[in-house]
Parts: structure tokens; C-alpha cells; sequence
């Protein structure tokens, strides 16, 4: 029985996943430039930043699509997942990325829930 070489192992399985995503798209591509890619809350204890009880940390990732650099304006906004409240609460970061590059963002929203259980719903967007 032959041996594979974790690379070629790594190489197949990503060949096969690449392929099974190639027919995940709606057709329509996003135009170049930067995106946010991922939205996350997080509600942990034990971390220095923020009461879990009350607040929310929401981290963003944000892509650059394009080859060329580009900028813009991060916007998050949090909600309460019931729709409860008035004005959802927003916080801005300027982005300025090269090319073909990632990078991740914090932003700490304070006094946002009713107990550590609240569910918070996040929501990111570039403006240019």
C-alpha cells in the first residue's frame, strides 16, 4: 500500500472542497474592494475587556478583494435578536487594506443586554 505525504493528502482535500464551493454561488460576484466577511459576538467570561452580563464583543473581518489598496468606513451595529429597543447602538473604524488582504476587528459594546443569556445580533458593512 503506497504512502501519501500529508501535503498531498492537504492537496486533494482542498481541491475537492474548492470544487464542491464552485457551485455555491448565487451567480452573482461581488465587485472588488472590501468586504466584511465575518461577524462574530462573543459573550465569554472571565474576559478583562468587558462584562459578559451586560456586554457584547463583536469581532469583524474584513477582506480585500481587489489587487489594488483600498479604504473605507467599518460600521457595526448590534440588536437585540427579540427586536427589542430603539436605535441600535453603531461604532465606525476606518479600514485601509492592500491588496488580497484580511484583517480582523474589535469593538466592545457596552450596556447592550439584559443578562448573559441575551442574545445580540451583529451586523457590518463598508461604507466608502
Amino acid at each position: 500500500m503506497r504512502e501519501y505525504a500529508r501535503r498531498d493528502l492537504l492537496a486533494v482535500a482542498g481541491g475537492a472542497i474548492a470544487t464542491g464551493l464552485a457551485g455555491c454561488s448565487d451567480g452573482e460576484e461581488p465587485d472588488p474592494g472590501l468586504h466584511a466577511v465575518s461577524v462574530v459576538v462573543l459573550a465569554r467570561q472571565g474576559h478583562p475587556e468587558y462584562d459578559p452580563a451586560t456586554d457584547r464583543l463583536v469581532r469583524v473581518t474584513v477582506e480585500n478583494t481587489d489587487v489594488d489598496r483600498h479604504t473605507g468606513t467599518l460600521v457595526v451595529t448590534v440588536r437585540s435578536a427579540d427586536g427589542d429597543g430603539g436605535d441600535p447602538p453603531e461604532q465606525t473604524a476606518p479600514v485601509d487594506l492592500p491588496g488580497g488582504t484580511t484583517r480582523g476587528y474589535e469593538f466592545v459594546f457596552r450596556d447592550v443586554a439584559d443578562g448573559p443569556d441575551h442574545e445580540i445580533e451583529a451586523t457590518a458593512s463598508i461604507r466608502s
